[in-house]
């Protein structure tokens, strides 16, 4: 089994070395830093080993320098409408208004990866941060709809997908419909402990591969 990093040395060790390749794995998380450093840990460790990397997402800072730095294998895709103004034009980067047409995220993706240079045989990844802003515009079934077809996608494709879900923004059912569609499920969230509060990881599920079931404390310097 090829493993994928996930650019956390306490995450990779949990998962015996990385995510499967050609895994779609969800982060729920709410905002908060850790979650922010370990996305853009996934990302920059793609990009730095020439892996076909791509970031979607509505606010583009985190992955903004990696498209300028590696413009042969980082590829950006901002929803936003302002995405003119927050970043430059580049062939490896696509701009949409928001979320409001997921054909238009789907299309842009398709055509990206139409476009990839065949020679480029490492590992391709994908981070889908804007998954909570889908399914408050489009709730649970659409988004269920939309998701499964993009994550059949991207398997057909080799990508190891990290997508991330804000759980505290969802209503259980909505949210529960969406987590199903993940092979594995990683957690951050606030523990109370006798040294007071806390933010932790976890690997809630992985039905590919084996993973350690400990709880691993996070610090921001540690990502």
């Amino acid at each position: 089994m090829k493993l994928v990093s996930t650019g956390y040395a306490d995450l990779d060790k949990l998962l015996y070395g990385g995510i499967a390749s050609n895994c779609a794995v969800v982060l729920t998380s709410p905002s908060c830093n850790e979650r922010d450093l370990l996305a853009k840990s996934f990302l920059e460790i793609g990009a730095e080993n020439g892996e076909v990397t791509f970031f979607v997402t509505i606010d583009p800072s985190a992955g903004k320098p990696f498209a300028e730095e590696f413009r042969s294998n980082f590829y950006l895709f901002v929803c936003n409408p302002e995405a003119d103004t927050i970043i430059k034009d580049s062939p490896n980067v696509y701009k949409m208004k928001g979320v409001e047409n997921l054909t238009d995220i789907s299309i842009a993706l398709t055509s990206a990866i139409r476009k990839l240079d065949p020679s480029l045989k490492a590992h391709r990844r994908i981070c889908v941060g804007l998954i909570s802003d889908v399914l408050l515009q489009h709730h649970a079934v659409e988004t269920r709809r939309w998701l499964t077809a993009l994550l059949t996608k991207l398997k057909s494709e080799d990508f190891t997908t990290l997508a991330i879900v804000d759980p505290e923004m969802h209503p259980s059912e909505d949210l529960h419909a969406i987590l199903g569609l993940f092979e594995g499920e990683i957690s951050i969230y606030k523990k109370e402990t006798e040294k007071g509060s806390g933010k932790y990881l976890k690997i809630q599920k992985m039905t590919t591969q084996k993973y350690l079931e400990d709880e691993v404390p996070l610090k921001k310097e540690q990502l």
